[in-house]
C-alpha cells in the first residue's frame, strides 16, 4: 500500500521566476507556464528578482531587461554570482531584439532569449527543453567532479592533445604529477616535453 501512495504521489512541479514589471506579462507568463506543468513565483523587477532567486532557489528564471531599480542585465550578472545562480537557465523575455541588447544579455550571463510578444504553449516547451539542458549539464558536471576525485585519490593524472592546434591540455593531478605549478597546463606539446 505504501509502494502504491508512493507512485500516485505526484511529481513535484519545477520552480520558474518570472520577472517582469507589466502585470499582464506577468499573468500571461504565469498562466502558460502554470498551464504547462510548472510552479510560478513573480518578482517585479531586477532587484527583487534577485533578493527572490536566493530565498526560493528556482529551477528556472525568465527576466525582462528593462525594469525599475534594475535591469535584467544586472539582475542576471548578479544571480550569477551567487552560489546556486551559476548553472540555473536564465532567459531574457523582451520586447529589445535588437543586436546590442542579444549580445549584452549573453554578456549578462542569459542563457537564451526569447521576444515579446510569446507563444504561451511554445513558452512552455521552451522551459522544459532548458530544465533538460541544465540536468545534463549538471550530471556531466557531477562526472567531472567524480573523475576529478577518482583521479587524485588514484595519484593518475589525465590530459588531452589537440593535434591541430598542437595544443595539450593537462588535468590538475597531471599538473602535480609533473611538477607544474599551474592549475592546468595549457600550451604546445614541446612546452610540456621540455618541462618533463
Amino acid at each position: 500500500e505504501r509502494l502504491m501512495r508512493r507512485e500516485l504521489s505526484p511529481l513535484p512541479r519545477p520552480l520558474v521566476l518570472v520577472v517582469d514589471d507589466d502585470p499582464t506579462v506577468q499573468c500571461a507568463a504565469e498562466l502558460a507556464l502554470h498551464a504547462a506543468g510548472f510552479h510560478v513565483v513573480p518578482a517585479l523587477n531586477g532587484a527583487d528578482a534577485v533578493q527572490t532567486f536566493g530565498a526560493v532557489k528556482p529551477d528556472l528564471v525568465f527576466m525582462d531587461i528593462v525594469m525599475p531599480r534594475m535591469d535584467g542585465f544586472a539582475a542576471c550578472a548578479a544571480v550569477r554570482r551567487l552560489p546556486t545562480g551559476s548553472h540555473t537557465p536564465i532567459v531574457f523575455l523582451t520586447g529589445r531584439n535588437d543586436a546590442e541588447s542579444i549580445h549584452a544579455a549573453y554578456e549578462a550571463g542569459a542563457t537564451d532569449f526569447v521576444a515579446k510578444p510569446f507563444n504561451g504553449v511554445l513558452l512552455g516547451h521552451r522551459a522544459r527543453f532548458l530544465l533538460r539542458a541544465s540536468a545534463a549539464m549538471k550530471e556531466v558536471e557531477r562526472s567531472r567532479e567524480h573523475l576529478a576525485t577518482a583521479q587524485q585519490l588514484a595519484k593518475v593524472g589525465s590530459w588531452e592533445w589537440d593535434p591541430a592546434t598542437d595544443r595539450l591540455q593537462l588535468s590538475e593531478v597531471a599538473c602535480g604529477i609533473f611538477g607544474l605549478a599551474a592549475s592546468s597546463f595549457r600550451g604546445p606539446t614541446q612546452t610540456f616535453l621540455e618541462r618533463v
